[in-house]
């Protein structure tokens, strides 16, 4: 057996890794050393990854264009970072083959090195640790333009005092102090390419060696891409040894939905027996739906030890391993008959190759954009892939710092960790103020048929299976079986009549998600519960029951988990409310409180107390306490999971019920607060006039106190409660909670919106631009497609969101002093559009009418039209005091103060002339889609009317200096070059 490792002078990888994971698949290739990778800390790593493989990378620093190396590492293999070698523009790692161990260099030495990073790059080899137990390979472009690799000497006179000479000779001494053998013989070409009408070849690469006895054999290949290097393939006399895991998944995608209901009708669906027990009848229902779920198709994968699928890039074909070969053959040929004919027919296969590599890449993009209406997952995950990466869990360390060594290990480190963030609640009664009799008790649930059927059918069939491995297509397609439906119902109804669940249903799978800090951490990472997909079911049916029962009992002020309100209604209402505050000449005290684990510690005696005082009782609460009580989870780390621990505390978390619970919990804790105060779910926002710090500082104690009875405790510890002081003039008084005083804090992400103290909102335009010119560039580097389909998909999914965020709460008015954030955030859509094939040359106006787009101005008019009609028609629960109508109610007016300093850009202010132009017919649709086509509809009738929303657009075109359009065309249409580094499309229809 044997390891094969390539190495290439890449000339940049960007675009070579298409190509890469060709010739992965053709030579088996695990391990992947490149030089002048030309990346920036801009390139994340999911751009450049391969598919099944880790990247380890050294970029050039500074700023400065080129250089860089990386080694890319099969999942299979264990590697880290040599702890002793940092080169520049070079990588080194330790890797384990089967119990040999392996270090492998990557070094780039440019001729540009300034004498310090020449004499760092050299010292750094000298350094290398070589064990006695590993062997080292050192690949590398080492500019060696005198070097003599057969003798290891230097061609020029010994007395030399040319420095680059004296280097080269310092170098190869190095790898000969280091038992450094070379693998390509001298005068081996490795760099090919035309000057003026001569060819110019050269050996500047090299793969060195500690131990000959392992390289079974070292040739070049033909170059990846356009490089003028060309690739080194060598084999190693390791046996990798890979423990793939073979496993078989159901492919639920192959399973015809006819083929599901024929099953379905040929099983009885009856009980056996009117006496059984919620666990005996889901035992039953269970094992006959297990006889369908064994007729679906099985996909066999290969993971890893540590659950890494072993994929293939899904463009690949045959056609393309075909022209890699020919490619690669075509280069051979010239090798052994050098001459003009046969390297123009290899620069002929290279570029048929690059040609349908484009081809088949574009295709695919087109192919999944062109199926999102049946298949979005499939267009989402292909461009998440490339923009993050999803590392599984690896190594983690116990509380004495030792390294686990197997996934069973890590997943029950992870488990301990999860478990020890439970509240250990003290029993027996609370105060009697935590007493609170209910207004009224909660009328019996009566679950039906059609109720049970209607749910079964709206499940979402993209989603995972829970621990009792029922897929929900099964349950969505057997759902047309009204004895299928019968039996859910019958199942529902018995464990809400005898107050228990099937023991299957109080399980959790849990994967976990890193955070940031050390990933070898425990206490970095986050639990993602998996529940079972009919437990939701029933809890839709409870939940709704009980938010029926409470509804008008939840408060105001909570905007989290509750219809018709969003992060949106929080941010607006509280702003408006401060925006009072300030207009009346007061300054400002805005605390952001955060909750420690909020989820995970709700204590379940309190909360049970808590929903009998609104009014929950008798079977509804009992079957509560059932569902919170003798819970387990597991941590799933790849194929290998934790023991099964117990819950004893906390909100289950991937319930449909646990949110609405959460809510009740902490639904009094507004009651306890004097001063204004909004909440997101469990991020609280508690603000004031800093003049009445002692009230402030009051509902600060009330809130200390709230957590003492309630035990949920605040976050005081890491920071993350916190004040920001509004107003120049702000005395920015000090204030504490549970007696540590609160940071000051200048800026904050506020759901998502930065607020500042100076209460602008350009530093949030200019993240939210940086944000999305970064998304733009990073979609420009990785999808090959330009076709206005594929590239207006990705704009409105993954671009525009990021300028439109909340938009309504921050978007600045078109007037002297905000052109100049207008226009920043109107050139994201500019520039982008310029990339789009076919019209990339045409003017803005045109491109946006040929897109079936409009200015984004103009579209935040129109959102902002659009929230003034759900709240105006009550669609929105909230709002009613943002907006102020005539005494006919036709129109807005003006509220008092919307003309004070601080209200000059804020959403009731920007609404008022653009809403009473629009004609009452658009205004009295009955729902947000109706209002939406006819606002567009009475857009296109009147398009050449002033005074609307949509002149806004012209405002944008009158800014944009066309005069010289026609120079910079040509100026463009023959620089190619600057078209190419700007993303400006040349091509034509």
């Amino acid at each position: 057996m044997k390891t094969v490792i390539f190495y290439t002078n890449s000339n940049g990888l960007m675009n070579k890794i298409n190509e890469l994971n060709i010739l992965i698949e053709q030579y088996n290739i695990k391990i992947i050393c490149v030089t002048e990778t030309h990346l920036n800390p801009e390139v994340k790593d999911s751009e450049v990854l391969l598919e099944n493989f880790k990247i380890y990378r050294v970029d050039r620093k500074n700023g400065q264009k080129g250089g860089g190396s990386c080694i890319f590492i099969h999942k299979s293999i264990d590697a880290e970072l040599c702890s002793n070698f940092n080169a520049p523009e070079s990588v080194g790692l330790d890797l384990k083959i089967n119990n040999h161990f392996l270090k492998i260099v990557c070094l780039y030495r440019s001729q540009n090195l300034e004498n310090v990073e020449q004499y760092k790059l050299l010292s750094q080899v000298e350094n290398l640790n070589i064990n006695q137990s590993e062997d080292l390979l050192l690949f590398g472009d080492f500019n060696f333009n005198s070097v003599n690799w057969d003798s290891l000497t230097v061609d020029c006179n010994e007395n030399t005092r040319d420095h680059n000479l004296i280097l080269q000779r310092q170098y190869l001494d190095a790898f000969s102090s280091k038992g450094l053998t070379p693998v390509l013989q001298n005068g081996t070409v490795t760099r090919r390419r035309m000057v003026g009408d001569n060819l110019q070849e050269s050996h500047l690469d090299q793969v060195l060696c500690s131990n000959e006895d392992i390289v079974l054999s070292a040739e070049t290949v033909s170059p990846v891409g356009k490089s003028d290097h060309l690739g080194i393939l060598v084999e190693i006399k390791l046996n990798n040894n890979i423990q793939y895991i073979q496993t078989q998944k159901e492919n639920w995608s192959k399973f015809p939905t006819a083929k599901i209901q024929s099953l379905g009708a040929d099983i009885n669906w009856q009980y056996s027996s009117n006496i059984l027990s919620s666990n005996e009848m889901w035992v039953e229902l269970a094992s006959k739906i297990g006889q369908i779920s064994s007729h679906v198709p099985k996909m066999n994968l290969k993971s890893t030890k540590n659950g890494d699928i072993i994929t293939k890039v899904p463009w690949d074909c045959t056609a393309l391993k075909r022209k890699r070969k020919e490619k690669d053959q075509a280069w051979k040929i010239f090798d052994s008959s050098p001459a003009a004919q046969t390297f123009n027919v290899a620069l002929q296969k290279q570029e048929e190759f690059e040609n349908l590599q484009s081809k088949k890449v574009t295709e695919y993009e087109k192919k999944i954009v062109g199926a999102m209406k049946t298949k979005p997952k499939v267009f989402y995950s292909y461009l998440q892939k490339k923009r993050k990466i999803k590392e599984s869990v690896s190594a983690l360390k116990d509380e004495f710092g030792k390294l686990s060594s197997s996934p069973e290990q890590a997943a029950g480190l992870l488990a301990s960790f999860f478990a020890s963030t439970f509240t250990n609640e003290p029993m027996g009664p609370l105060e009697e103020k935590c007493y609170v009799a209910p207004e009224n008790e909660i009328g019996d649930l009566i679950i039906s048929h059609d109720v049970v059927k209607k749910l079964l059918l709206k499940l979402d069939q993209s989603k995972s299976m829970g621990p009792d491995g029922i897929h929900p297509k099964l349950l969505a397609t057997l759902s047309t079986n009204n004895q299928f439906v019968e039996a859910i119902t019958l199942l529902f109804q018995k464990c809400y009549s005898s107050k228990e669940m099937p023991l299957v249903w109080k399980t959790a799978n849990v994967t976990a998600l890193h955070k940031k800090g050390s990933k070898t951490d425990p206490c970095n990472y986050r639990p993602i519960s998996l529940t079972c997909i009919l437990c939701k079911v029933y809890e839709t049916i409870i939940r709704s029951h009980i938010f029926e029962h409470v509804s008008h009992l939840i408060s105001k002020k909570q905007h989290g988990f509750m219809p018709a309100r969003s992060c949106l209604s929080n941010l607006l209402e509280s702003i408006d409310i401060i925006n009072d505050m300030l207009s009346t000449g007061e300054y400002v005290d805005i605390f952001y409180l955060d909750f420690q684990k909020a989820f995970d510690t709700v204590p379940h005696f309190r909360l049970i107390e808590k929903l009998k005082s609104y009014g929950l009782s008798g079977t509804i609460l009992d079957v509560i306490a059932d569902f919170l009580s003798n819970r387990t989870f597991q941590v799933l780390v790849g194929n290998a999971h934790s023991n099964h621990h117990c819950v004893t505390s906390g909100i289950p978390q991937g319930s449909v019920l646990g949110p609405l619970l959460f809510v009740l919990y902490i639904n009094d804790l507004p009651d306890h607060i004097l001063n204004s105060v909004s909440l997101f779910a469990d991020d609280l926002k508690m603000y004031g006039p800093s003049s009445k710090n002692d009230t402030l500082q009051a509902d600060l104690d009330e809130l200390a106190a709230w957590q003492d009875t309630w035990l949920l405790r605040f976050n005081t510890t890491d920071g993350k409660c916190k004040v920001m002081h509004v107003g120049s003039h702000n005395p920015r008084n000090k204030y504490y909670l549970d007696s540590v005083e609160l940071p000051k804090i200048d800026s904050e992400k506020d759901l998502g919106v930065l607020v500042s103290e100076n209460w602008k909102w350009d530093q949030h335009i200019s993240s939210i631009v940086k944000k999305a010119t970064s998304m733009s560039a990073w979609v420009l580097r990785t999808v090959i497609s330009r076709s206005p389909e594929v590239m207006l998909q990705i704009y409105k999914t993954f671009i525009r969101p990021h300028l439109e965020y909340c938009v309504q709460l921050w978007s600045p008015l078109p007037t002297h002093g905000n052109w100049g954030m207008i226009m920043a955030i109107e050139n994201v859509q500019r520039q982008f559009t310029r990339a789009i094939h076919g019209i990339g040359l045409l003017p803005y106006k045109i491109r946006l009418q040929k897109l079936g787009l409009t200015t984004l101005l103009e579209r935040r008019a129109r959102g902002d039209l659009i929230e003034t009609f759900r709240i105006l028609s009550g669609i929105a629960d909230y709002g009613s005091s943002l907006l102020q109508t005539s005494r006919s109610g036709r129109n807005l007016i003006s509220r008092p103060g919307d003309q004070g300093n601080f209200k000059f850009p804020f959403f009731s202010r920007r609404v008022v002339h653009y809403w009473n132009k629009i004609p009452l017919f658009v205004r009295n649709s009955e729902n947000t889609n109706q209002f939406k086509n006819r606002l567009d509809k009475f857009r296109e009738l009147n398009l050449g009317q002033n005074g609307h929303y949509w002149e806004l657009s012209l405002e944008i075109f009158n800014r944009i200096n066309d005069d010289n359009r026609h120079n910079y065309v040509n100026f463009v249409q023959n620089n190619p070059v600057f078209a190419h580094l700007n993303h400006i499309s040349t091509h034509l229809n």
